[in-house]
């Protein structure tokens, strides 16, 4: 789920070429919209997008979030959101992954464009994996990334 375009490469190649490699399992596969993100209205969005309510629904019903950062390698919003959710995010790494907890094969699955595929049809075969990193990934957000925690960071920072 999510933009898929130049500044996403990885995103491209996933969009691609995806049906062949989880064939025989539920795909859940849709573009975001359109537009710049603080301009959408959610209630107009709902009947066409995964947004709100249906967003967070589709990722409690999800065991593997696969997506891509973008070119810049920043932390998307997907890997705690994903993670929170009790979904085993597989992305590539982001620039400061292991300084957030995500930590390859232990709080997210890391791919890039040569090995994404295999890394999920491994996935799909072994979901005692996905559930145990997952867990552990989802731990990872709870204890290090909430508005809590922010808060007390923030707090620090005055100080």
């Amino acid at each position: 789920m999510g933009t898929v375009g130049n500044c996403y490469p990885l995103r491209k190649e996933i969009w691609e070429n995806l049906y062949y490699a989880a064939r025989g399992h539920r795909i859940l596969r849709q573009e975001a919209p359109r537009g710049r993100t603080y301009d959408r209205d959610v209630a107009t969005l709902q009947d066409s997008f995964l947004v709100g309510e249906d967003y967070r629904k589709a990722l409690g019903e999800t065991r593997i979030l696969l997506f891509g950062c973008s070119v810049y390698r920043y932390a998307l919003q997907k890997f705690f959101e994903g993670s929170a959710s009790g979904c085993l995010v597989v992305s590539n790494a982001p620039a400061m992954a292991k300084r957030l907890g995500f930590k390859d094969k232990e709080t997210y699955m890391k791919v890039d464009s040569f090995d994404w595929e295999d890394t999920i049809k491994y996935l799909l075969d072994n979901p005692d994996v996905v559930t145990d990193v997952a867990r552990r990934g989802m731990r990872n957000v709870v204890k290090n990334h909430t508005h809590k925690v922010r808060a007390r960071q923030f707090v620090e920072m005055l100080t």
